[in-house]
């Protein structure tokens, strides 16, 4: 979080100085979000948790939530000297979990979106999640339960080019560093992303897009630790992992009141192959995960400043281990049902 502030005041200062005309705009979002399963919870924890064993490792209240959620986004757009068209923005997010408040989230970010042409655009942007909760795992350092808990960096890059009416290429590169609490540090993470997108559009009724995605996460292991010989297991959540998206969007999939309904609908399909290879490893040894999305989302505009959204989400991990006990825990899946108002000043 150190290098917040700094970025943030350099970024601001730019746009105050290269800008001609300034256009401010300010998007509200309240949402309402139920999620059935909010820790990841796999049926054999459920049921664990649900009979009152281990009380140590489960501090939830409830498997499933109600998440009310505040977003605001506040931004500049301006013409650069050039004729450059720039839109710059600050985002604040808070997730609030009715039942389970150890679970409540906040993000802030910034991002700049510069229009070259017609034809070419470069997104840049920069977010932070000070504190997000997992769940509560032993510790290698005294064997008791402690919160899994971690703060993220994410920096992201995303290069548009429109090489046909109908046909955008992108190309988006993302990093991010996670950092773990005391207890848990061999976990902390540095993410790398490539990831290639394509979306045609078909017609003014649907356009398609689907992107490949290649990830290398590289936790820390055993160089967390200043005397790893002391460790009895030393855990190397590294992966690699294939990630496959495909979107489709119907930007006019009916009317109402002579204002269109957009519709779309969305899957992602997530290869994790772990790296360790220290045989006492079990959680990550040979490990091999699946995890498949599917989402689907309406929107209708109320009025010319409010929007009405409603969602859906599902969620499902299937992981392959030598080990049955790893399978055993780490399976899950959950729903996810969300209607949100979106306002713009």
């Amino acid at each position: 979080m150190k290098i917040f502030l700094p970025v943030l005041i350099i970024f601001l200062g730019s746009v105050i100085l290269m800008a001609k005309p300034l256009d401010m705009f300010v998007d509200l979002t309240i949402e309402s979000t139920y999620n059935s399963n909010v820790l990841k919870l796999s049926d054999t924890d459920i049921s664990r948790f649900k009979n009152e064993l281990d009380t140590e490792k489960f501090k939830i209240d409830t498997v499933d939530d109600l998440i009310i959620s505040a977003k605001a986004v506040t931004g500049i757009k301006h013409t650069e000297f050039f004729g450059h068209t720039q839109i710059a923005k600050i985002t604040l997010k808070y997730d609030k979990y009715i039942n389970n408040e150890m679970k409540d989230e906040a993000a802030i970010g910034i991002d700049t979106r510069r229009f070259f042409s017609r034809k070419v655009n470069l997104y840049l942007g920069y977010f932070y999640y000070p504190h997000i909760y997992v769940n509560r795992y032993r510790s290698v350092l005294d064997d008791a339960y402690h919160d899994f808990t971690y703060t993220k960096n994410v920096y992201t890059g995303k290069l548009t080019w429109k090489v046909h009416t109908k046909l955008n290429l992108n190309y988006k590169c993302e990093f991010s560093q996670v950092y773990y609490d005391k207890y848990f540090t061999e976990y902390d993470t540095d993410n790398l992303e490539h990831a290639l997108g394509l979306m045609y559009l078909a017609s003014q009724k649907v356009s398609i897009e689907a992107r490949y995605s290649y990830k290398i996460s590289t936790a820390d292991g055993e160089d967390a630790f200043e005397n790893p010989v002391a460790i009895d297991v030393i855990k190397d959540a590294s992966y690699e992992a294939n990630i496959f998206n495909l979107e489709f969007t119907f930007p006019r999939l009916f009317f109402i009141n002579n204002s269109p309904v957009v519709f779309s609908a969305s899957t992602r399909f997530e290869q994790r192959y772990f790296q360790s290879e220290n045989v006492r490893d079990e959680y990550h040894l040979g490990r091999d995960d699946a995890i498949w999305q599917v989402k689907g989302a309406l929107e209708y505009p109320l009025s010319d400043k409010w929007k009405l959204s409603g969602t859906t989400r599902f969620e499902k991990r299937i992981t392959d281990s030598p080990y049955s006990d790893v399978k055993t825990e780490k399976e899950y899946d959950l729903y996810e049902m969300g209607l949100s108002i979106i306002i713009s000043l």
